[in-house]
């Protein structure tokens, strides 16, 4: 399963990418709800029991100008067959190598479209820091609206179109 949208790509997230996502993720782990650092040994348990759920989309970023470079990732999860709906998150983009380029938007928009297209959703929900300006900015130009928010999360949703 993967996408085109805009200027990014969306591809399966293999195991030769766990350690570039790790490199990522640990550096921006500030921005993730689950904010701790994350050794080589857990991101491949990690890697392996996303392999195991069904359930489970985890796509590498790339820029359609240069696909062979990973600058992020981005996942579809938590797939409710039966509700046709799912979690959209996991979103990070290397700010080293994209920064300021908004494709962190392209690549929500990008996933979404998979959900909707590909999946059959009907919503695409997530949850995300209070205070990630950024993160909030692109989820709403990307269709989604706050449904509520506890303890400095925001809970935010969109409908297939």
């Amino acid at each position: 399963m993967s996408g085109l949208w805009g200027r990014v790509k969306l591809s399966p997230l293999f195991q030769k990418d766990i350690e570039k996502l790790r490199s990522v993720r640990n550096r921006e782990r500030k921005w993730f709800i689950n904010g701790g650092l994350i050794t080589g040994e857990a991101q491949i348990t990690w890697y392996d029991g996303y392999r195991g759920n069904p359930g489970d989309y985890m796509f590498t970023v790339s820029e359609l100008a240069n696909p062979e470079v990973f600058i992020g990732a981005a996942a579809i999860y938590n797939v409710d067959e039966e509700h046709k709906r799912a979690e959209f998150g996991r979103l990070i983009i290397d700010k080293t190598l994209a920064a300021g380029k908004g494709l962190g938007y392209d690549a929500t928009v990008c996933a979404c479209n998979i959900g909707f297209e590909q999946l059959g959703l009907a919503e695409i929900y997530l949850e995300v820091l209070s205070d990630n300006i950024s993160a909030l900015k692109t989820y709403i130009k990307a269709g989604f609206s706050e449904t509520g928010s506890e303890s400095g999360i925001i809970y935010m949703s969109k409908p297939a179109i």
